[in-house]
């Protein structure tokens, strides 16, 4: 598990040829069990960072390492990536199953490995009866869901999602938190949202980007044991108040 470390170091790195830079000497260390919460507004750098880290982008200055190799010098390491952007890249004349297809082909797949993995990723988001369905008639919340289960067709060890419960209603997006908890078990994830709530959720490192800065709101160990599906109830504490003893969930 431990080859799969992902480490960036001193990254300088801006949008575009002749921009500002947005970030300067910024390291980072992630490893299997970490799930990362990248949290900003708008133009601070958070899909600027993640096309980076997917290899989409090449920094000005600084290394990318996963798996004890450079991403920009080993093109092969690209194929234990999933990385999702905030717009879905979907044929729209295609329907689901064969935008699928499409994608495992694109990983590396055989026909047979592409079966397999699409009706596991299908069953898995819930999207098993869209797949007749020309992609051109989905909503945008069904088109972020087909995003993700392409993202997972070869159950990657790195995955980024740019946004990816934008678009989803709230029992859509809890569905989909669970599935990036679980993931978080085997994989390296990496997400970003405007919404502290949504990140504090399942994330166990949070990452705060402002204009020319980085700083940690949340940072602890990954996870070493399993993480259930389930919802966790909220400890009990007692207190004394009016010599009655009231029980009241902790906040």
């Amino acid at each position: 598990m431990e080859e799969t470390q992902l480490i960036v170091s001193n990254l300088t790195l801006s949008p575009a040829p002749l921009a500002p830079n947005l970030f300067n000497r910024f390291s980072l260390s992630l490893r299997p069990g970490d799930i990362l919460g990248v949290l900003g507004s708008n133009g601070v750098g958070k899909t600027t960072l993640l096309k980076c880290l997917s290899g989409c982008l090449t920094p000005q200055a600084g290394t990318l390492e996963l798996m004890g190799k450079s991403l920009y010098a080993c093109v092969d390491l690209k194929k234990h990536i999933g990385f999702l952007p905030d717009t879905v890249p979907l044929i729209p004349y295609f329907t689901v199953q064969e935008n699928l297809n499409w994608m495992a082909k694109c990983r590396g797949l055989s026909h047979t490995e592409a079966q397999k993995a699409i009706d596991y990723v299908s069953e898995r988001v819930g999207i098993v009866n869209w797949l007749p369905i020309l992609a051109k008639h989905l909503s945008l919340g069904q088109r972020k869901l087909l995003g993700i289960a392409g993202t997972l067709i070869h159950q990657p060890k790195l995955t980024i999602l740019d946004e990816p419960l934008n678009d989803l209603d709230t029992q859509v997006r809890e569905r989909v938190l669970t599935i990036l908890q679980t993931l978080g078990q085997y994989s390296i994830v990496i997400f970003t949202s405007h919404y502290h709530r949504d990140l504090a959720t399942i994330a166990n490192k949070i990452l705060l980007l402002e204009k020319g800065q980085s700083s940690w709101v949340l940072n602890k160990p990954a996870y070493s044991a399993p993480i259930t599906a389930a919802e966790p109830k909220a400890p009990i504490r007692r207190v004394r108040k009016n010599k009655k003893i009231l029980t009241e969930k902790m906040v």
